[in-house]
């Protein structure tokens, strides 16, 4: 019997699985394909830290989680190829009603921050803009500037997880998919759909969108499938435009939630629709824009909408930055979409279902990778200790 099994092989689930069996903790992780081979292998990678924030308390729990996850990354980048750069994010304001949310969004961000005036900043000009990205056309009216954001290859990462967890002696098992989580005398019962059995004091579901595919009818989770999609240059942009982009956010979408009660990803009827759209530049010079979010047909459709993608290219990326264009319409140009696991709230589920060791984290939508490392260092705190770390408290289960 071992002391942990996790269930899910992405980000969360490696991370969690390294820091565990960094203190000798017997782990086994088990993921029912390879591991990063759903969202997390999909992800555009990046990480959004507007600095080191206040504490204590919950209320920039996210930035907590943000900004741990970033020194996460940065450390395991000295040891492991995992694209990780410092690269700064822009989040672009095409709209006086947009400059509006982010003045406000600015003041809001640098009030939690313990030395705003090195981690964020509000450009309230074009030209202010361009001074960060050239490229901007003159349609983007200001932007909030955060330089300490970065951006990883998720993918990369979660291996790198992986193999460090298992140098410290985890187990990891691939082809391993969960059917049922059973518990008789406090020892829960994990079984495979080849009938394997895997026995541990504690499990923790850590399976993205499918978490609710293993747990009890008590423990399931408001959790929705939401569709997401890239596009993947053809050209490199080595010597040439965008040497120096940074991570690209619109606040087009922020503005929508904040319109529409804070629903992140849907409205009442589960349908909704929104150019979410977000953009970067990896370490060997492809471009990768993209972001649209709407509800997939079904929970593996990963068929790529064109009419949708191509839309959100004209209409709101090419408007902004329009040097983009020449990059994605070369034929050797690419695109994918990826299924994302989201709560209406947009926020994750981070906590015990019982009261003898059955966990959940799940639900991190496409905050994954911003959110997971950070998450996975205080949920393994709190798995050692017993005790529940201050900032996961925002991230109770909720009906």
């Amino acid at each position: 019997m071992g002391d942990v099994v996790i269930v899910g092989g992405g980000i969360v689930g490696t991370s969690l699985a390294m820091f565990l069996s960094s203190t000798n903790m017997k782990v086994t992780l088990l993921e029912k394909q390879s591991v990063a081979s759903e969202a997390t292998g999909l992800s555009a990678g990046t990480i959004y830290n507007a600095g080191i924030p206040k504490a204590p308390g919950s209320g920039a729990a996210e930035h907590v989680l943000h900004h741990l996850s970033t020194n996460i990354y940065a450390n395991l980048h000295k040891t492991h190829d995992i694209e990780f750069t410092k690269c700064g994010c822009l989040q672009l304001a095409n709209t006086e009603e947009e400059l509006v949310l982010a003045k406000e969004t600015y003041e809001r961000e640098s009030a939690l921050m313990t030395n705003p005036s090195s981690s964020i900043h509000f450009l309230d000009t074009s030209e202010k803009v361009q001074k960060i990205l050239p490229e901007a056309s003159s349609s983007v009216l200001g932007a909030v500037y955060t330089p300490n954001s970065s951006q990883v290859n998720a993918s990369l990462a979660a291996h790198a997880f992986a193999e460090l967890a298992s140098s410290n002696g985890a187990t990891i098992v691939e082809k391993a998919q969960v059917k049922s989580i059973n518990k008789k005398n406090n020892v829960y019962t994990v079984t495979t759909t080849d009938n394997n059995e895997f026995l541990a004091k504690i499990v923790v579901v850590a399976a993205g969108i499918n978490c609710n595919d293993v747990l009890d009818d008590e423990y399931k989770i408001n959790l929705f499938p939401v569709k997401g999609q890239m596009r993947m240059s053809g050209l490199s942009s080595d010597n040439t435009s965008f040497n120096s982009l940074p991570v690209i956010y619109w606040f087009e979408s922020y503005n929508y939630w904040k319109q529409n009660n804070g629903q992140l990803t849907h409205d009442n009827y589960l349908k909704r629709l929104t150019h979410h759209a977000y953009g970067k530049r990896s370490p060997n010079g492809k471009l990768f824009f993209g972001g649209d979010r709407f509800a997939p047909q079904r929970n593996n459709d990963y068929d790529v909408s064109e009419t949708i993608i191509s839309d959100l290219f004209f209409n709101k990326i090419y408007t902004s930055i329009p040097e983009l264009e020449p990059f994605f319409e070369n034929e050797e140009a690419g695109a994918w979409s990826g299924i994302m696991p989201f709560a209406c709230d947009g926020l994750p589920t981070i906590d015990v279902l019982d009261s003898d060791g059955l966990y959940i984290a799940a639900g991190f939508g496409a905050n994954g990778i911003m959110l997971g490392p950070g998450a996975s260092y205080l949920l393994s705190k709190w798995i050692k200790s017993g005790n529940k770390q201050i900032h996961l408290k925002k991230f109770e289960r909720r009906n």
